[in-house]
């Protein structure tokens, strides 16, 4: 998350080191990222589509 400022809240996909990590730790884990304007939910591992 990222506060812009006092009344605003902002979803930010998380960076590459930290999509590892968050693979690493649980494949299977929901991640909130946002797409196209609109706040979606996908699996840690569907963050690293060359993953193998």
């Amino acid at each position: 998350m990222s506060h812009h400022d006092a009344t605003e809240i902002r979803i930010v996909p998380p960076c590459g080191v930290c999509r590892e990590l968050l693979a690493d730790y649980n494949e299977d884990m929901r991640v909130i990222v946002p797409v196209e304007g609109e706040n979606r939910v996908a699996s840690a591992i569907d963050l690293l589509p060359t993953r193998t």
